[in-house]
């Protein structure tokens, strides 16, 4: 699903890494990565995953991976590489969005839907969401920086001002 995604969006050349490099026993089913590399802390009345030494190791030695090879934008595909790329979690909320990498500061982070979750779900409207996204990648891997979009409020704008944005965008 990755290949295709990629493919459509126009990104030809890309290298693929995981956050965990490893296989846990008894196959690839996360709700064991998240027992063995999460520990529950309380926080208030609730329990909270953190990450355990485990996980922070992978983290450590994805951060070296990435100083090595410096790539331009890092595509984090799912909730996991989101968390371990910038500390944020709720993939559905950021995906498509140019972040900063709070593991290696000053690289460029857009999340993406993990393709097996496409795969899986069955949302098969998702997977041209993902090609959208990775088009945004393609544009950013244009330049160094992190550019994000500016927006301009008018709030409580005139009469004329409302007639002038009307017909700025009837054109």
């Amino acid at each position: 699903v990755l290949r295709s995604m990629a493919n459509a969006a126009g990104l030809m050349t890309y290298n693929k890494t995981n956050v965990v490099k490893a296989i846990p026993d008894g196959g690839v089913d996360f709700k064991h990565f998240q027992s063995m590399f999460y520990e529950p802390v309380k926080v208030g009345k609730k329990k909270v995953s953190t990450p355990s030494w485990n996980l922070a190791t992978w983290h450590a030695r994805l951060r070296e991976e990435l100083r090595f090879n410096q790539p331009n934008v890092v595509v984090a595909a799912g909730n996991e590489a989101l968390f371990a790329l910038t500390g944020l979690t709720g993939i559905e909320h950021y995906r498509g969005s140019i972040l900063e990498s709070t593991l290696l500061p000053g690289l460029k982070v857009i999340p993406i839907i993990h393709p097996a979750a496409i795969l899986h779900s069955r949302r098969w409207w998702l997977y041209y969401v993902g090609v959208a996204d990775l088009k945004r990648v393609v544009e950013e891997s244009k330049f160094p920086e992190i550019r994000r979009p500016t927006y301009g409020k008018l709030i409580w704008p005139v009469f004329e001002e409302v007639i002038n944005w009307l017909r700025m965008a009837a054109r």
